[in-house]
């Protein structure tokens, strides 16, 4: 599972840190203060930061390389609230194309 974590326009009143342990991420966040934190743990976790390039080459990539080593199939799934930026993270941008 990834995680795309809120940008500073979608940004709501949430302390959170994240922390890297071996091959996973962790999303560590509360609403009053970390001492009260729930924890989260992802494959990765991808900032406001990352780019187009960096999703596809963790997440795209080796689900479309898995359907030609004898995996029978795929499925990249976006789900979140509406205007989070679901599309645009698998679109981009119109002149890109």
């Amino acid at each position: 599972m990834y995680l795309r974590h809120l940008n500073n326009l979608e940004n709501q009143p949430i302390h959170y840190k994240i922390e890297q342990e071996g091959q996973k991420s962790s999303l560590i966040a509360s609403k009053d203060n970390l001492e009260k934190a729930s924890k989260y743990t992802f494959d990765k976790i991808f900032t406001e930061n990352s780019t187009q390039e960096e999703i596809f080459k963790h997440v795209c990539l080796p689900a479309i390389n898995g359907i030609f080593e004898n995996q029978k199939s795929a499925l990249i799934f976006a789900h979140g609230i509406t205007n989070s930026g679901k599309t645009h993270t698998v679109v981009g941008k119109v002149n890109h194309f």
